[in-house]
């Protein structure tokens, strides 16, 4: 008894080790596409215009991103209701989210051609506007059971704040839809 008891338990954990690693792998996934695709997508220019990354020099923008992955205190609705029932309930789950997530930089993988640092939040706002040319919030990332569907938000600092469907085609995060909730 006691034998197929131990191996239950191993199994059991490892299932549990084996789901973890999967969050950990399309989340970080995720992140690197949506960091790619809003951190280098629009102009690089400051409000004040102090700090501006021209692709005629060799600058690096910097781009500035939180430290974890916040969950989201509203309630957030899809506009179109004509979205799939997955991504209804993906939303129902995301709504649902109490705890953030801490984020390790190492394990994000972004294009080159720009520094990708996290947000020093010791610094007071002006001081942020001139270290970063970019600043990224990243809210959790709900996903389907099956890694297929996932939705999230992001704000831009001076930018908008955007709710993401995105699909995982052949292993790889797609962004399917992005909509702009508000301007940030």
């Amino acid at each position: 008894m006691k034998p197929a008891f131990i191996i239950l338990v191993f199994l059991i954990s490892s299932c549990q080790s084996g789901n973890t690693d999967l969050l950990e792998k399309n989340t970080y996934q995720v992140v690197s596409l949506l960091i790619d695709e809003f951190g280098t997508s629009l102009k690089f220019d400051h409000p004040q215009g102090e700090k501006k990354a021209d692709s005629d020099t060799n600058s690096n923008p910097t781009i500035g991103i939180n430290k974890v992955l916040k969950f989201t205190r509203e309630r957030l609705n899809l506009s179109n209701k004509k979205e799939e029932k997955s991504y209804l309930k993906l939303l129902e789950t995301f709504n649902t989210f109490r705890e953030d997530i801490n984020l390790d930089l190492k394990k994000i993988k972004v294009k080159e051609g720009y520094n990708l640092i996290f947000i020093d939040t010791t610094k007071t706002k002006q001081e942020q506007y001139n270290m970063y040319d970019r600043q990224l919030y990243l809210s959790r990332i709900s996903f389907d059971k099956n890694y297929k569907k996932a939705l999230t938000t992001i704000s831009i600092k001076n930018g908008g704040y955007y709710l993401c469907l995105l699909n995982n085609i052949k292993g790889n995060w797609e962004i399917e839809k992005s909509e702009m909730l508000y301007i940030y």
